[in-house]
């Protein structure tokens, strides 16, 4: 069966990236569009009468493409798929699970100038069908294949490569993420831990990556990139890209607060880390600057991830005032790096002082291969009480449990689990009877609503939940029928 797609070509001017102190590293230029199943594509039926709607976008000269939906709502039958020209990569199938409460959808980059979208849905829910693309990001910067010059270290290092001190910021390293904002700049982010050590997806990153309730739906962070071995610094080989590829990654977040004086913003994630292995890093809040070692893991020009290391005394100071010593500056300065640096892109990246703790985030500085100058974070001392407010203040989300704590460890996302004591444990029933137990959630701090389902109860039986308990916070009834016509057994 042939289908004809619909093509929609652009032709656009090439830009220089930009970067800088302070800047966020933009790798593509937006071009807005109005492509919906209603204007555009074609619509075929499927051998199972599934109705498919297939649509063909192309820009040419992209090095790869990605797409914002701002209107993205699929029905339960529905599914979808994004796939490279040549279909080595594919995106999906995505389905109802993928639905948002802010009706948006960014995908992640597709190399190559053209790729093509494939609907499949029932035909009764297609009223139910939102499903706009508004936006067809252009990657002109050759976010897959940029240079970096060749100091930095593969977090893929280890004592192995002569690298040792690598191996001591493993957990740290898995914590780290790069992302996509708007779909047209990079910066480095990281998971977070909080008090209540519920594994909500926190994460940090530097706030003039211009992340905002507008723009907070539209981040995709891509995990695990990373090099498969490490490559020698200060060689040739360790100048270009290496062989890392994207892993799980996660579209949409929501702003949570923001405080520009140490340029910071914390987001969370619309759903839970797509990567199993997933750190969220601990943190020191203390007004004690770092001494001795420092690190910084981080993706320099959107490249695979990195980590540099110095060994000198961080101090305090403003971004204002760039490297000068202020001592109720808002800022972490590293004079500079003893091993590696930062480029465009490392912007947001976590300094971990010696114990493996988050002290900051990068807002930028003078650091180069080439240069052994200045740094500078903003420091998480500072962010803590921001403008003292929840929209500007880190403390009230990564201290919901108001304990005070000046540090924090981390947490590996695979201890995120939890239980239910159920009481009664067992009870007996009869045709016609209906059971009440009462489930009280342990070591997991659940959000104010949630939803609990039975999955195997057998034929004949059925349930229902009931409110919280009154008094138990936390906590559900459960009641169970055994259907009269039943037999007892």
């Amino acid at each position: 069966m042939s289908v004809y797609h619909y093509a929609y070509g652009l032709i656009l001017l090439f830009f220089i990236p930009v970067s800088g102190m302070g800047q966020s590293y933009e790798f593509a230029r937006p071009i807005p569009v109005d492509l919906s199943p209603q204007n555009a594509g074609e619509w075929t039926k499927t051998p199972d009468q599934t109705l498919q709607w297939t649509l063909k976008v192309q820009s040419p000269g992209a090095y790869s493409l990605n797409l914002g939906f701002d209107r993205f709502f699929l029905p339960p039958s529905a599914k979808l798929y994004l796939y490279s020209k040549d279909r080595n990569t594919r995106i999906g199938p995505l389905s109802s699970q993928d639905n948002e409460s802010h009706l948006e959808w960014w995908s992640p980059l597709i190399p190559g100038d053209e790729l093509t979208i494939e609907l499949r849905i029932a035909a009764k829910e297609l009223p139910q069908l939102q499903f706009h693309l508004n936006r067809i990001n252009h990657d002109f910067a050759n976010f897959y294949g940029g240079q970096i010059t060749d100091c930095m270290i593969d977090t893929r290092c280890s004592e192995e490569d002569g690298w040792a001190i690598v191996d001591q910021y493993r957990d740290q390293i898995r914590s780290v993420v790069l992302i996509t904002i708007e779909g047209i700049r990079a910066c480095t982010a990281f998971l977070v831990n909080n008090t209540a050590q519920d594994c909500r997806p926190f994460l940090i990153t530097a706030y003039h990556c211009r992340i905002n309730t507008r723009s907070a739906p539209s981040i995709v962070a891509y995990w695990n990139f990373q090099n498969s071995t490490c490559r020698p610094p200060n060689t040739p080989v360790n100048i270009g890209p290496g062989d890392g590829v994207f892993g799980p990654v996660n579209s949409g977040a929501a702003f949570r607060a923001s405080w520009q004086l140490s340029d910071v913003v914390l987001i969370e994630l619309d759903d839970e880390p797509a990567d199993d292995n997933a750190y969220f890093a601990g943190w020191n809040r203390s007004a004690q600057v770092p001494r001795d070692t420092v690190a910084s893991i981080h993706h320099p020009n959107s490249l695979e991830k990195r980590i540099s290391f110095s060994f000198r005394s961080t101090y305090a100071g403003n971004w204002e005032t760039y490297d000068l010593p202020r001592p109720t500056g808002n800022h972490l300065i590293v004079p500079y790096w003893s091993v590696g640096s930062t480029a465009p892109a490392s912007s947001g990246a976590p300094l971990f002082d010696k114990n493996g703790l988050v002290t900051g985030q990068l807002h930028g500085g003078a650091a180069s291969c080439d240069t052994k100058d200045f740094d500078s974070y903003g420091w998480l001392y500072n962010s803590w009480y921001g403008g003292n407010d929840s929209a500007t203040a880190l403390r009230y989300w990564l201290d919901p449990l108001s304990l005070g704590l000046l540090t924090l460890s981390g947490k590996n996302f695979d201890n995120c689990t939890f239980s239910l004591q159920v009481f009664p444990g067992r009870i007996g029933l009869c045709p016609g009877d209906t059971a009440i137990f009462n489930l009280y959630p342990q070591n997991f701090n659940l959000p104010p609503t949630f939803t609990l389902e039975q999955e195997t109860l057998p034929p004949g039986m059925q349930y229902w939940f009931e409110e919280t308990i009154p008094g138990n916070t936390g906590s559900q009834r459960l009641f169970i029928t055994l259907n009269s016509a039943i037999p007892a057994a």
